[in-house]
Formats: C-alpha cells, sequence, structure tokens
C-alpha cells in the first residue's frame, strides 16, 4: 500500500470516528436537556414508595411523555426524563416551586444546568443570564450592573475590625488594630438624620431618612438599597439579613412594612392602625401609671405642670395606642425564623406564622396558631422553624412556656408555672438551652422573687432544670456565654438590719484575690453596705449533663452590667455603669482569675468585638453631659492609648462579622494544621510595623527639635536685629542706661556681666525594682510602644 492510500485511510478512519463521537455528544446533550432533577423530595419508607412514585407521576405526567422516573426512598431527590428538551423545558416551568405539602416544596432545575455548574471552576465569576436581566426593569438591572463587594471589609491584609461612630451630623468608620491609633476609613456629613445600626452579617450599613432607610455597603459605602417609609424609628433584619422590618408610628397609614432586603422589593404591609393584643397593653400601661404615681408622690408640683401631657396618654391609651415612650414599645413586632422560611407576629390569643415564599407572604394555613393569652414567643435561635411561647395565669389555668415545632404545630414541651407576674424567654446563642426567668409572686402576693427554668432543647424529651432564689435576692441581670454552657447572674441579697455591719465590716477585708481585687470590689462593696440595705453578687453557672452546678460566686461588686467575650473562652467584663462611676473589672471564669482592673468616669454602654480581642467603652451623650467619647482595651483590660473625646457622641457599633466563613471544609483544616506558620508570619510582620512605628517617632521627634531649632534662630535674629530700637526706648526713661548696657553685653556675650551662673544636678538612685509579668495575657507583641 502507498503512502497515499495509507493517509487517506487514516483520514477515512478519523473522520468516521469523529461522526460517531458527534452523535454521541448530540445524544448525551439531549438526553440532560430533557431531563429534570427535582429536589426537597421527601424521604419516607419503603412501605410508602409506592405511593410517593405514583403521586409525583400524576404531578409531571400531564406536561409531556416520561421516558424514564426514578425517585430514591432515602435520597430527597428524583430524576425524570422526558421524550423531548422542549416538554423538559414546559414542564420545569409549571412545576419548579410546587408545593406538595407543609414542608415539602419542588426545586427544579434541568440536568445540563447542574452539569455546567458542576463543571465550572470554583473562581468562575456569575453572569446574569440575558433573558433574567429583560425581565428586569432598567434601574434594577443598572442596580446589580454596579453594585459594588459587600465583603470587601472581610479582605483586609491585618483582619482588622470596623466600628461606626455618630457624632452631632458626623457619622465616621475606622479601622481599629493594636499597634495603631483607629484609622479613619470613610467620613460623612449628614449621613443619617437620626441613627446608624449595621445588618447582623455586617453587609449593610442603615441609616435613618425622613424618606426612609438607606443601606450603604462596599468598600467605598455605596447607596446599595433604599426604602420609602416616611419618618421610620425602629428597624430589624432578620438573621441572614434576607429581610427587612421597619416601623415609624402605630396611628400611621403604612406602620409596620416588611421588605426583601437584596432588591428593595415590598413584601407586605400591616393593617393600619397597628393594633397590640389588649393584654399587652394593658402591661405596657401599667408599668406607665406605676412610673406615673411614683413621679407624683415624689414631686406634686411637677406633676400638676403635666397634667396636659398626662390627659393625651390618657387620650392614646383609650384609643388602644402604646404607650409614646419607644422605649417601652414591644420590638421586634415581627420575628423571623433562623432560617428564614418564617415569620411570627404576636396576635390576640394566638401566633400569626407567615410563610416566607419566593413572590409573596401567606399565613401558615391559612389561619393563626392558637394560643390562648400568648404574651410573648421566640423563635430558636438555630433550629429551624422551633418556637418558643409563654402565657400568663388565666383564673385557675397556670402560666405556660410552649415549645412548638412549625410547621406542623406540634408541642414538643410544655410547663406549667404558678403564682406568674412575668417570663422572659433567652435563648442560648447556639440554641442548645432556652432559659425562662419567672417572675413569681410571694405567698402574699405583696412581693416578688424570680426563678430560672432551663430547658435542654437538644436532649430527648426536653428536660428542665429549675434555679430557685429566695425571697431576698433580686435578680438583676441574666447573660448566657456565647459559645458554652456557662451563663452568670447579677443579684442583689437584702440583708437583715442586724447583719448589715457585719457584712460592711467584712467588705473590707482582704480578698484571696489580693489587693487588686479588694481595692475595686472590696471597699466599692462596703461603701455599698453602708445603708445595711442590699450585697449585690454574681455568680456564674454552668449547664452540665445532669443538673446546673454553681461554679463560683463574687461578692460585693459595684456592677449592674455583664458582658461576655464573644469568643466562648470565659471572658467576661463586670462594669458598674452610670452612678456607679464606670468601674470595670475583667475577669477569666474558666480559670476563675482577676484579669485586670479600671475605670471609665461616667461610662454608659459596653461592647465588645466581634472577634473578641478589643472592648471598647464609650459614653452617650444622651446619658451624660460631660466626658462624651470611648476608651478601647485589651480583652484582659489594658487601655490601648488614650481616650478618644467626641462631642455629642451618640452611637458607637462594631461591624459584625459573617456567622460562617466562606472556607471550605478544607481549607479550613489547611488553616488549622498551618497555624504556627501563619502565626510566624503576622509577628514578624506586628514586629516590622513596630519598628516601622519607632522609626516614624523617631523621624517626628527629630523633625520637630529640627523645627524648634529653626525657631530659635529666627527669634535670636529678630532680637539682634532690634537691638539699636531698644536702646534708643530705654534713654528715654529715668535709670534705662543699666538695661541698655546688660541688654547689649548679653546679646554680645550671651549673659549680663555680674549674673552667677547656676548649676543644677540630678541624681537618681535604685532603691528596689519588683517585675510581675501575667505571661499568660500579657507580652511584648500586645502591647503599644
Amino acid at each position: 500500500m502507498t503512502r497515499a492510500a495509507s493517509s487517506g485511510a487514516d483520514t477515512w478512519k478519523t473522520s468516521k470516528v469523529n461522526a460517531k463521537q458527534a452523535l454521541v455528544d448530540r445524544a448525551v446533550n439531549d438526553a440532560l436537556a430533557s431531563t429534570l432533577v427535582v429536589e426537597n423530595v421527601p424521604v419516607i419508607p419503603e412501605s410508602k414508595h409506592a405511593k410517593l412514585v405514583n403521586v409525583i407521576q400524576k404531578i409531571f405526567s400531564p406536561l409531556g411523555v416520561i421516558k424514564y422516573l426514578e425517585i430514591p426512598p432515602t435520597g430527597g431527590y428524583g430524576i425524570v426524563e422526558y421524550a423531548t428538551a422542549e416538554e423538559a423545558e414546559r414542564a420545569r416551568k409549571q412545576t419548579d416551586g410546587f408545593q406538595l405539602d407543609k414542608a415539602h416544596r419542588f426545586q427544579v432545575s434541568l440536568l445540563s444546568d447542574v452539569e455546567r455548574l458542576r463543571q465550572l471552576p470554583p473562581d468562575a465569576s456569575f453572569e446574569p443570564p440575558a433573558e433574567l436581566l429583560a425581565e428586569l426593569s432598567d434601574e434594577t438591572a443598572r442596580h446589580m450592573e454596579t453594585r459594588p463587594n459587600l465583603l470587601s471589609h472581610l479582605a483586609d491584609p491585618r483582619g482588622r475590625d470596623q466600628f461606626v461612630v455618630c457624632t452631632g451630623v458626623d457619622t465616621a468608620v475606622y479601622w481599629v488594630d493594636p499597634l495603631l491609633p483607629p484609622e479613619l476609613e470613610h467620613e460623612r456629613a449628614n449621613w443619617t438624620e437620626s441613627d446608624v445600626a449595621w445588618s447582623p452579617q455586617g453587609l449593610y450599613l442603615a441609616t435613618f431618612h425622613r424618606q426612609g432607610i438607606a443601606l450603604w455597603g462596599g468598600s467605598e459605602f455605596q447607596k446599595i438599597v433604599r426604602f420609602e417609609h416616611p419618618q421610620p424609628r425602629l428597624i430589624h433584619f432578620s438573621g441572614n439579613e434576607r429581610y427587612l422590618v421597619t416601623f415609624n408610628a402605630p396611628d400611621s397609614p403604612e406602620p409596620l412594612v416588611v421588605w426583601e432586603t437584596g432588591t428593595g422589593r415590598r413584601l407586605k404591609v400591616f393593617e393600619s392602625p397597628l393594633r397590640l393584643p389588649p393584654r399587652l397593653l394593658e402591661r405596657l400601661w401599667s408599668d406607665v401609671l406605676e412610673e406615673r404615681a411614683r413621679a407624683d408622690a415624689a414631686n406634686p408640683m411637677l406633676a400638676s405642670m403635666q397634667s396636659a401631657e398626662w390627659k393625651r396618654m390618657e387620650t392614646e391609651r383609650e384609643r388602644g395606642m402604646p404607650p409614646p415612650d419607644i422605649g417601652r414599645f414591644p420590638w421586634p413586632l415581627v420575628q423571623f425564623s433562623a432560617d428564614e422560611t418564617m415569620m411570627a407576629r404576636l396576635g390576640e390569643d394566638c401566633i400569626h406564622v407567615f410563610e416566607m415564599l419566593p413572590d409573596r407572604i401567606e399565613l401558615l394555613d391559612h389561619r393563626p396558631v392558637s394560643v390562648p393569652a400568648a404574651l410573648g414567643f421566640a423563635w430558636s435561635p438555630t433550629t429551624p422553624n422551633l418556637l418558643a411561647i409563654w402565657t400568663p395565669e388565666e383564673g385557675q389555668s397556670p402560666a405556660r412556656v410552649l415549645l412548638l415545632e412549625m410547621p406542623s404545630r406540634r408541642e414538643l414541651r410544655q410547663k406549667a408555672l404558678y403564682s406568674v407576674a412575668n417570663i422572659e424567654l433567652i435563648w442560648h446563642p447556639q440554641g442548645k438551652y432556652l432559659a425562662c426567668r419567672v417572675e413569681r409572686y410571694t405567698r402574699s402576693r405583696k412581693g416578688r422573687f424570680t426563678n430560672f427554668e432551663i430547658f435542654r432543647v437538644n436532649e430527648k424529651d426536653v428536660p428542665v432544670e429549675t434555679l430557685e432564689f429566695s425571697e431576698r435576692d433580686k435578680v438583676l441581670a441574666f447573660a448566657w456565654e456565647p459559645k458554652s454552657d456557662r451563663f452568670a447572674i447579677l443579684h442583689q441579697q437584702h440583708l437583715p438590719p442586724n447583719t448589715a455591719a457585719a457584712a460592711a465590716a467584712a467588705a473590707t477585708t482582704t480578698t484571696p484575690l489580693g489587693g487588686l481585687g479588694t481595692a475595686a470590689g472590696g471597699v466599692a462593696g462596703a461603701m455599698g453596705l453602708a445603708s445595711g440595705s442590699t450585697r449585690p453578687m454574681v455568680t456564674f453557672y454552668e449547664v452540665q449533663k445532669d443538673t446546673v452546678r454553681t461554679l463560683f460566686r463574687l461578692e460585693r461588686k459595684q456592677c449592674n452590667r455583664i458582658c461576655w467575650s464573644p469568643t466562648g473562652m470565659g471572658h467576661v467584663l463586670l462594669a458598674g455603669l452610670g452612678s456607679m462611676g464606670g468601674v470595670l473589672e475583667w475577669w477569666n471564669v474558666a480559670d476563675h482569675e482577676l484579669m485586670g482592673v479600671d475605670e471609665h468616669f461616667a461610662c454608659s454602654d459596653i461592647c465588645w468585638d466581634p472577634s473578641g480581642r478589643f472592648v471598647c467603652t464609650w459614653v452617650n451623650a444622651s446619658a451624660s453631659r460631660i466626658e462624651h467619647g470611648y476608651q478601647l482595651w485589651t480583652f484582659y483590660g489594658r487601655k490601648l492609648g488614650a481616650p478618644h473625646f467626641m462631642e455629642n457622641l451618640f452611637e458607637f457599633s462594631w461591624r459584625p462579622r459573617p456567622a460562617k466563613w466562606f472556607l471550605s471544609e478544607q481549607e479550613e483544616r489547611e488553616v488549622r494544621k498551618n497555624l504556627k506558620q501563619y502565626r510566624a508570619k503576622y509577628e514578624a510582620e506586628d514586629t516590622a510595623m513596630r519598628a516601622h512605628r519607632r522609626r516614624d517617632i523617631r523621624v517626628a521627634r527629630r523633625d520637630a527639635l529640627a523645627e524648634w531649632q529653626k525657631l530659635v534662630e529666627r527669634n535670636r535674629a529678630r532680637y539682634r536685629a532690634e537691638t539699636e530700637k531698644r536702646a534708643a526706648l530705654w534713654k528715654h526713661i529715668p535709670g534705662g542706661e543699666r538695661h541698655i548696657t546688660d541688654a547689649l553685653a548679653a546679646d554680645a556675650e550671651g549673659a549680663a556681666p555680674g549674673d552667677d551662673e547656676v548649676l543644677e544636678e540630678w541624681v537618681e538612685q535604685v532603691l528596689e525594682v519588683e517585675e510581675k509579668v501575667l505571661e499568660k495575657y500579657l507580652d511584648e507583641n500586645d502591647e503599644r510602644d
């Protein structure tokens, strides 16, 4: 066979193979385009599998000829293949979002789309389909094209956090670094008209305006979306920031509106005027009336001057309106479930639970959840669709705390309580426990005392632990530690008069923690006990396998606020705000160790940064007339620089971090594995930054000294140039010749004749040096220079 013939045969074979491969590829593409993937299919036992297949076949068979149908019993999905791609596309459009039952809504996709997405590289960017953009308005399309990166702040090379401050008409966002002063990132005048607020994941900064709410984000804080709702007073985000609720006034045309955050689309407007349940209104107004009675008794003249104001409030009460004080308003009125598939609102003898559908909001099963006399509810922060509700006593019926599973409305647990005045529902941030703070009446019903009912939500049958306090204990605050099983309770114990003097004397003795703890707690506690009325204390507990164990108790503490670090490492800040003078104590609860003591005079608010490395104490202009500003501290109580004074400071808040990091499990494992290498890298960067900062300080000092020397030389030259003028002036004054001589001599020789030279010598002698380093909390890498 010749070479030409052989080449022709090879070409024929290659073309034949290519033709066959093209036919195979076309068949595969046709099969992918005509096959549907149905997600969110119920997982059922084998005995019901045939019935489920028949139901799904009845749904999809009228839309085309089905060639293949497969529903794995335990897969939660299904495969449906049609004869043609046109039939598959028509079936996808009609069945995507189909509601099979209360808990299952189909998500239908073409297998070709699934395969195309699977083959995309990890760093691929998404471009919206042209047909989708065509359906959107021009404004929405332009908005999507120009939307900035809302996660740009997380790419900071030093992993810094941000905070926002509002002073008068100015609003500014700063970076915070342990080695440097706060660095200004963005500042605007008249950025907001009343207040600002970060969204829960830190993607948006919300500002309040007369026309509504505006959300800002990105590296330059561009306007992302706005919500037109006149005169807004309160806002509430859902946990993952998908929805936003705004409120302006109960009697406005649109008092309460639910929005879609990403698009600014209005989803639901509640009725006007906004009505609260009668029992809830009665409780709100009873608190107002009690306060009014106390004020009238304390100052009758002022009460007569405010009679018109009280009459107006009585009129509002008769109309069924809530008290005008926004601080008493039961916010948020609407709460979202952990997965944002439902939202709930308190009604009269019921809870209105709504489903968050893709294009609308509907009442679940078109009827509310009947809970007679319900007064409060709270969704679990982590468990999807788990609702806690409490009801007061009604006649012979006790108060109750219920745990309901939605949407099935199945009751998981119920606890009956007697002699109840009020209940507060406090979920653990991880959803493991539900603490119910129960205010109860004494036997005579003239006094009150507090108990805690702790529900172990994740355990079988939801067991309940009871924590009791005596009638002499007044509970002031309760706080869960975010990432552990510990919690703290601040309470005061009323002492009998005959024991007050002994307790005051004991308060001045030295505690086992040393002089540091005595100075902050003992002396201050003794001053508080001098009246013989109460003994403030903080008790730490831990929820263990079969009980709630008391860890330890701190007595005689000038404290009215408990602030846990968000890291869950046992770090807590006990603060005496307001009239207590701003006393601050940092404790390590895990080791029962006092880390630091200090004070911030007139401090009114405290907030930890999301990383748990820093804490800020600040003075709100609405709470104090002096010392407006903020002070940054490390987690163990060391100041980060000098206080930052800002006149009319009315807002300080840290920018939250997303609850979930955008790393795969493999990437997280790699980070943990190479943690030592990363630590060495960042420590080297910190060392270089310290050296650079020291160099900058030396250069600044040298420049300042050079500038000072130039100023001295200029003044000396000016002095010499004006010698003759001074001599002429002194000649006309009796005895002026002496001054002329002295001046000339001082100018010529540097000193007047007859002046004695005085030498001053400083002698320093070190008597004793004592150093004590807390290596666990303090090293040179954590300090400022």
